[in-house]
């Protein structure tokens, strides 16, 4: 199938209160590697009801010094959905993640955390092929994802079992078509299930989440609406999670990747900054380093920060 493929993205960043130190990361990424960005709008979704908070996220991205092209805007969550409760943040962030499509103009957006920065120079076919797919890698979703897979897709009359080894990713940058989130938000409507919202609002407690609920959608016709949407690649995003600390295997494996030149993007999870070594703060600034992203002295600070922030959140 050919299409007409615009350069356009939107990239949408969900950022709360312990974010902030993360987020002056992720836009000082797109400074330094986003040299194609011009004509890609950021939208930057602040999650919380303090109204404060955007104003406390527009200055920290003021904080980067302006690159001429790179515009974001800071919206508060209620802006997106008026009524949203922001009390239990990791399922706010999901809405905001599918709902915000209202707000996109371009064929794809490109949904971001506040924890991923970029390590290369990167462009709208990082994510969107030349064809008009979205670019993305499976993973597999044994374990803790099983139970959130196999809810959402039971919502669709699906199972999930022939998904678990290689389903659709759940960690982000992860570029979502707009129209395709604009139809199952009216799916649901038409099934009397009400708004996006209103659906993960509803069946939060079932373990129903917002990108599986996408994947069922697209799985739910079968008629290749996956395949014509979506080519599927390796993975070159990886992100830090706390239980990868404590295994030297698998942190020297993470951290051998995310070195290699290919590698597009790394995402510190706010655990795992609460919980860095000394010797593997050191590693990551380094790393920082070598990428040309920030000196590792600047590395180091930042990190401290991070940990500072999140501390400070907890109370």
């Amino acid at each position: 199938m050919t299409r007409e493929v615009s350069d356009a993205l939107t990239y949408v960043t969900i950022v709360c209160r312990r974010d902030l130190a993360f987020l002056e990361l992720q836009v000082r990424s797109m400074a330094t590697f986003g040299a194609s960005m011009q004509s890609a709008r950021c939208l930057v979704i602040a999650n919380g009801a303090d109204v404060s908070l955007a104003r406390e996220a527009k200055a920290a991205i003021d904080r980067v010094p302006a690159t001429p092209g790179l515009r974001f805007d800071v919206l508060p969550s209620s802006a997106v959905v008026p009524e949203l409760d922001c009390t239990w943040g990791w399922r706010s962030q999901q809405v905001l993640k599918l709902e915000v499509h209202r707000l996109v103009s371009t064929d794809w957006y490109v949904v971001l955390d506040a924890k991923n920065h970029f390590l290369r120079p990167f462009s709208t076919r990082d994510f969107v092929q030349e064809d008009g797919r979205g670019r993305i890698a499976l993973q597999r979703h044994r374990g803790h994802m099983e139970p959130f897979l196999r809810a959402s897709l039971r919502e669709f009359g699906l199972e999930a079992d022939e998904y678990l080894e290689r389903g659709f990713p759940t960690t982000t940058p992860l570029p979502l078509h707009t129209r395709t989130v604009s139809l199952l938000s009216a799916h649901l409507g038409a099934e009397g299930r009400g708004s996006i919202n209103d659906h993960l609002e509803k069946k939060a407690a079932q373990g129903v989440t917002e990108f599986f609920t996408y994947y069922g959608f697209l799985l739910l016709s079968r008629d290749g609406s996956f395949e014509e949407l979506y080519s599927v690649g390796s993975e070159d995003n990886f992100v830090l999670f706390a239980d990868v600390l404590s295994s030297e295997p698998r942190w020297a494996a993470l951290m051998e990747r995310v070195s290699r030149a290919e590698a597009l993007s790394f995402g510190l999870h706010w655990r795992a900054a609460l919980k860095l070594s000394q010797v593997q703060a050191l590693e990551i600034a380094a790393m920082w380093a070598r990428k040309g992203l920030l000196s590792a002295e600047e590395g180091m600070a930042l990190l401290a920060r991070m940990k500072s922030d999140v501390e400070e959140a907890a109370g």
